[in-house]
């Protein structure tokens, strides 16, 4: 009679024939610590996953099974200096780990080629306390001197002074200091996620999409993200919304909790970077239980004077010339003694919107951002009045206007089944007033005196 063999015990010779099995190990030092070898039968070769905690190493090796002669494991203590014991153990019936713990610090290893198996280059944390000595000029012989005299003292190691750190071109190092709240906190004083995004990761998300609230919803953990649109209304920070600061000053009037547009307040050609607090915070008056975003403007730079100007057209695939898009910006920054001055200018303007088949999406006054001229003017005056004392003026313009000239079509609606919005030209006007626009102004006078009365004072 025929005989049958069930589906799972397929499956158990399948596994048992693709396992590889270790019948040796063997360490071999080298120059920069040791080498692991697995021996295996057959030039099969094991996946390799590493991972470290603490001082250990561990090199787990999936479908394997260790099958030595005699032991069910191996172990080696102090096998060369930095390394304090190699082990190898079979985790679970078909996985094998091997264990590499350092003296002091985490040893590397790579896998390398070998003919007897699976071999492992291992390399020897050198602490710093191993690191060999600095040759030093021989102390003189001592001199004799008179027993009323006491032989002066030999300066120990801590009464040294070391350098100060030194960074490139001889500058000292800086620390940057989050402001996104009121006083300043060390970052493991806080209760709070903070993320800091800086100029330059603003520049790389800008690449993709100049719209901020798109740019934070790629850089900020928990950030509601929706498409390229002009409504900022629903974007919360886990699931609830949060108070917008520009260099302090709350975007939102005291009339709502709402601000649709918040967001759509500044480009990020006008930003130099921009600090989010997660978490329910009033520090800012209500409206701030999804945390708070604080923009801040363009700063002074170092150099005497800066000037950067960027410019890009962006042109969609359909070959209609209304998609096509534009964008430049001018950026100018001067610093003379006491005295800085900072200017950017900024004009976009994006262009229609397409479908993936080519067809005219309709416009939305609420959500989209077709045919939309944004410009936006930033300029900073600083003077320093003194060492400690520094007063500054910033004034921050955004205008965002669009133009509604494509409605869905209504025809659609007598067409049974279900049909896309296909969007036609239309004279449309609003009743009263001209079409909808953005306009937001920031005005912020700021006065600091580092040490008064052994305060620091902020106005």
């Amino acid at each position: 009679m025929p005989t049958r063999t069930s589906s799972s015990k397929v499956e158990s010779i399948a596994q048992a024939a693709s396992v590889i099995s270790v019948t040796g190990v063997r360490l071999n030092r080298t120059d920069r610590g040791l080498e692991v070898i697995l021996e295996t039968p057959g030039d099969k070769e094991p996946r390799v996953f590493k991972t470290r905690y603490g001082n250990t190493l561990a090199i787990d090796l999936p479908n394997t099974q260790l099958r030595l002669p005699e032991e069910q494991g191996f172990r080696q203590e102090n096998p060369t200096p930095g390394i304090t014991s190699v082990e190898v153990v079979q985790q679970n019936p078909n996985s094998i780990r091997v264990i590499v713990t350092g003296t002091e610090a985490v040893p590397t290893a790579e896998v390398v080629p070998s003919p007897e198996g699976v071999a492992f280059s291992v390399t020897s944390p050198t602490p710093a306390a191993e690191q060999p000595p600095t040759p030093e000029a021989e102390a003189p012989a001592p001199t004799e001197r008179p027993e009323t005299e006491p032989p002066a003292p030999t300066p120990t190691a801590p009464e040294r002074a070391e350098p100060a750190p030194q960074t490139a071109e001889g500058e000292e190092p800086i620390e940057l200091v989050v402001t996104a709240t009121r006083t300043e906190e060390e970052i493991t004083d806080q209760p709070r996620s903070v993320t800091v995004i800086d100029r330059e990761e603003i520049e790389q998300q800008a690449d993709v999409s100049r719209n901020l609230p798109n740019i934070l919803s790629q850089t900020v953990p928990g950030f509601f993200s929706q498409s390229q649109g002009a409504n900022t209304g629903q974007q919360n920070i886990r699931g609830r919304p949060p108070q917008v600061l520009i260099d302090g000053v709350p975007i939102r009037s005291n009339l709502s909790t709402i601000q649709p547009r918040a967001l759509r307040s500044i480009d990020p050609a006008a930003v130099e970077r921009i600090e989010v607090v997660r978490g329910p915070s009033a520090l800012y008056g209500d409206g701030g239980t999804g945390g708070v975003i604080n923009i801040i403007t363009r700063d002074r730079t170092k150099e005497q004077f800066t000037a950067r100007s960027q410019a890009a057209v962006d042109i969609a695939t359909t070959g209609d010339e209304d998609n096509v898009g534009n964008f430049f910006s001018q950026f100018l920054a001067f610093n003379e003694g006491d005295f800085d001055f900072t200017f950017s200018l900024s004009r976009e303007y994006t262009g229609s919107f397409f479908d993936a088949e080519g067809d005219r999406i309709p416009d939305d006054d609420s959500f989209d951002l077709s045919n939309t001229e944004t410009l936006n003017v930033l300029g900073k005056l600083g003077v320093d009045l003194s060492e400690e004392q520094r007063l500054q003026l910033t004034v921050n313009r955004f205008d965002d206007d669009q133009v509604f000239s494509v409605v869905a079509d209504p025809s659609i609606l007598e067409t049974p089944g279900i049909q896309k919005a296909v969007g036609i030209e239309t004279d449309r006007r609003y009743v009263e007033g001209p079409e909808p626009e953005l306009q937001n102004t920031v005005i912020n006078l700021n006065y600091t005196h580092e040490n008064l009365l052994n305060s620091r004072v902020q106005a």
